[in-house]
């Protein structure tokens, strides 16, 4: 049994505050969820999202991003199971 399966990480943006303030974005918080800016989204990774990503509508690139965040590792026959959870 040696398959080799991915996890992703959150993407909060909370979570990812450096990659985003380096690509000139910001992250606030105002009494609810972390939201980065621009596009007041409270997660940092998302397709579409055009008022966030296209200059034209006031966003900026690579601050919010469809890229995953990915882990690879390998189960063996040590491994009695994975647990995933997803909120």
């Amino acid at each position: 049994m040696n398959n080799i399966y991915t996890i992703s990480n959150d993407h909060k943006p909370e979570l990812e505050l450096e990659r985003i303030e380096d690509n000139g974005g910001v992250v606030y918080n105002s009494n609810g969820p972390y939201r980065v800016l621009p596009g007041k989204l409270s997660v940092s990774r998302s397709f579409g999202d055009n008022y966030a990503k296209l200059i034209s509508l006031g966003g900026k690139p690579n601050i919010v991003i469809a890229v995953p965040e990915i882990t690879k590792f390998t189960l063996t026959d040590k491994d009695d199971f994975i647990l995933l959870g997803s909120n």
